[in-house]
């Protein structure tokens, strides 16, 4: 870096001479930025007759954030010097021609406000919207306005990238941020869209849109060849729909000529406002330019880089605990049983406090033999571990490799889309019909590179499940390859007829497994104890990569004597069986609407009046102790998930929520 000759030498100065060096700069700071202004204002006269089209030019402020990565130095982060050129840039932007920032906050709103505001400040305008597509409404009926949508597409985004074959619709500008780093601020990908640009734009990288009838295996070492890869893709009509990103000297022609020698003698190309039609691969066009993409070796920053799945997962964020006043707290954010966990189980961890110095039984042998002697399973298709959570993690470790896709629904649990993720795949997220999982929407989103589907039983947050019947003709409708994992957390207390855990579907095929936990029904939430039943093969290969003391000696010894508890259990299932009914009437007598649950909890809805949304209830609720869940990051907004909790706690939140919406 060099010296300023300004600047005295060490030894040469005091605090008051650093200060007035300090003064001066920030001095001449401001006098720059005025003197930027002023030329700004000489852009805007020269740029007044050139009509509208996006402010915002990808390709000149990526070569200007490489180059302040490439030559910082000292100990100023570089995230600071990030932001304020970030913020300077898109001001005097937005100064030039005012815009607003449409983003897509399906898949979760922080994160992706954090993108919006780190890249293009406070001053411009943030407008969320809900999935890719009302984004790319908004920008195309927009004068110059961006768009922000999630590279792994938000919640239910199929193949969104379909919406940008014309000419005149939206294009995809630039993938943000523009120097990737472990620990950026801002770090989730996404993607840049706008009206098509025309003097700015580049031709770095290529997006090409284009559907294929199946799937071949040599597709992506074709594409690797020509430097391509896929970025995204999705079932559409009878066939997949691919969104994928080339070098800038890769033809359309040079990828059909690719397909047709992969064996794909046609492709279908969806023509606007016409539907499919069969054309030969020639015929295969570029849907859109994407400027800012990609980075030379020597542009990134230098330091350890995560796996590209790792960095586009959200940290899972657990019920809250804490609530504001002082008064008593009613935690019902993480459907925790309010009976507590049974005594004996409490007394089995005590004892087993005597021993902490031996390692525990690797195998949890103890805890197999009682899972299986209480359900009549045989014990060498049960593998425990540390909570579910860990179970699926190790699930889709196994079974998900780089590319391959997991398939869960949109308001599914949150560790699916972690899991997958961590594993290197692609999750896809279909769409439910009424807050439960759609068999039919399963089906189609499956693909040649689907391994795992994904299915709470009943669902959390919305405690919707699906009936044994349309299990089965899920499960029937498979590929043998592509293994179903019935996560089952809140099967014991399901009280319908035409439920089952799935037991016997394990039982019967080889691509089936049933995910279970005692931290729900059995209290032993702190001590993380899952376990899963499957196929003898499916286990092997769980043993294989799991850790080789995953479950603890007390956990062990509690979850033997609380599934033996059968009497507890019982009176926690009851206990639950009547206050879930009790809390659905007297809410719905409120006027809130509540959708029907099978599990321990319940998803409320609130009207979509200003003070009355589920932001101002749980503000209300959390100042006088009472804590539910907000639910915005499994795409569900102006809602709150409430654990069904003691006596006490059912009856105050009720009174509460009574004296909120009369208010």
């Amino acid at each position: 870096m060099p010296t300023d000759p300004t600047i005295p030498a060490a030894g040469e100065f005091d605090l008051a001479t650093l200060r007035v060096d300090i003064d001066r700069i920030d001095s001449q700071m401001h006098g720059l930025l005025m003197q930027r202004g002023q030329i700004i204002d000489k852009l805007i006269a020269i740029k007044a007759a050139q009509g509208g089209g996006s402010a915002f030019r990808p390709g000149r402020e990526a070569a200007m954030m490489r180059a302040f990565a490439e030559r910082h130095e000292g100990i100023l982060p570089l995230d600071t010097v990030e932001g304020i050129w970030r913020i300077i840039i898109s001001t005097f932007t937005y100064v030039q021609s005012n815009y607003s920032v449409h983003v897509d906050a399906s898949g979760g709103d922080p994160s992706m406000r954090d993108s919006a505001r780190f890249h293009f400040g406070f001053t411009v305008p943030y407008l969320p919207r809900h999935g890719a597509g009302e984004v790319i409404a908004a920008v195309a009926r927009s004068g110059g306005d961006l768009g922000l949508v999630r590279i792994d597409s938000g919640i239910g985004g199929g193949a969104w990238w379909e919406a940008l074959r014309d000419p005149s619709a939206p294009k995809v500008i630039a993938r943000l941020p523009f120097v990737q780093r472990q620990d950026h601020p801002a770090g989730l990908p996404v993607y840049v869209l706008s009206l098509p640009l025309h003097e700015a734009a580049s031709r770095e990288v290529i997006v090409y849109a284009a559907a294929i009838e199946k799937w071949r295996d040599g597709v992506t070492g074709m594409l690797a060849g020509h430097g391509a890869s896929i970025l995204g893709n999705s079932a559409a009509g009878s066939g997949l729909s691919l969104m994928i990103s080339a070098p800038g000297d890769v033809s359309a022609q040079m990828l059909a000529e690719g397909f047709r020698d992969c064996g794909l003698m046609k492709l279908a190309v969806m023509q606007r406002n016409s539907g499919w039609k069969r054309v030969q691969p020639e015929e295969i066009y570029p849907a859109f330019v994407c400027q800012g993409y990609q980075m030379s070796r020597n542009t990134m920053v230098q330091e350890p880089q995560p796996n590209p799945g790792v960095l586009q997962i959200e940290a899972y964020v657990p019920g809250s605990s804490e609530a504001s006043g002082g008064q008593k707290v009613f935690k019902l954010s993480s459907n925790e049983t309010p009976l507590g966990p049974s005594p004996s189980a409490i007394e089995a961890f005590q004892n087993a406090a005597a021993n902490l110095e031996l390692y525990p039984d690797g195998a949890s042998t103890a805890l197999r033999r009682a899972i299986a002697a209480k359900y009549g399973l045989d014990p060498e298709r049960i593998v425990c571990g540390n909570g579910s959570d860990d179970l699926l993690h190790l699930i889709a470790a196994s079974y998900i490799g780089e590319g391959d896709e997991g398939i869960f629904t949109e308001h599914g649990f949150l560790v699916y889309r972690i899991a997958i993720l961590s594993a290197g795949g692609r999750p896809v997220v279909v769409p439910e019909r009424n807050f439960t999982a759609n068999v039919d929407a399963i089906l189609a989103a499956v693909t040649e590179r689907t391994k795992v589907v994904f299915l709470a039983n009943p669902n959390n947050p919305t405690g919707t499940y699906l009936g044994f019947e349309e299990v089965k003709r899920l499960h029937a409708g498979l590929p043998r390859g592509v293994l179903l994992v019935l996560d089952g957390a809140y099967a014991e207390y399901v009280r319908r007829n035409d439920y089952s855990s799935g037991m016997e579907l394990v039982s019967a095929n080889k691509n089936v497994v049933m995910t279970r936990t005692f931290s729900k029904i059995h209290g032993l939430a702190a001590l993380r104890i899952g376990w899963v039943y499957g196929p003898e093969t499916v286990c092997d290969m769980l043993n294989r990569v799991r850790g080789p003391f995953n479950l603890n000696a007390p956990a062990i010894a509690s979850g033997v004597a609380a599934i033996n508890d059968a009497d507890h259990v019982e009176r926690a299932a009851q206990h639950n069986e009547k206050w879930l009914a009790w809390l659905t009437e007297n809410l719905t007598d409120l006027g809130l609407e509540v959708t029907p649950s099978a599990g321990n909890f319940i998803l409320i809805h609130f009207p979509d009046v200003a003070g009355k949304l589920s932001s101002d209830a749980d503000r209300y609720l959390s100042s006088h102790g009472v804590i539910l869940r907000a639910v915005k990051s499994y795409g569900i907004h102006n809602a709150l998930r409430m654990t069904v909790g003691s006596e006490e706690a059912n009856r105050l939140t009720v009174k509460l929520l009574k004296d909120f919406m009369n208010a």
